[in-house]
């Protein structure tokens, strides 16, 4: 399970020996860096950005389901499809 943090912390400079770390220690630092002024304008930068993304995968979402729908709409029924005359 370390090995799989150690490749996700990788990508961060300097976070490829925190997973060494026990993990007491690592909630301790944890909590100390985000009591900062930098980690509150850090977090509030994620949240206005998630927020954005959020709202354009809801209009995605909407926009696919809209279109579902309308294939649905105009998509014959079941009792209509067999007419009789494929054998004809």
């Amino acid at each position: 399970m370390a090995v799989d943090a150690a490749k996700q912390v990788g990508q961060v400079p300097g976070l490829e020996q925190a997973v060494l770390l026990p993990a007491w220690l690592l909630v301790g630092a944890c909590q100390w860096a985000l009591r900062t002024s930098y980690a509150e304008l850090i977090v509030a930068r994620h949240a206005t950005v998630a927020r954005e993304e959020m709202a354009v995968l809801a209009e995605q979402l909407h926009a696919m389901m809209e279109r579902s729908a309308g294939i649905a709409a105009q998509a014959p029924s079941p009792e209509h499809e067999h007419t009789g005359t494929e054998n004809q």
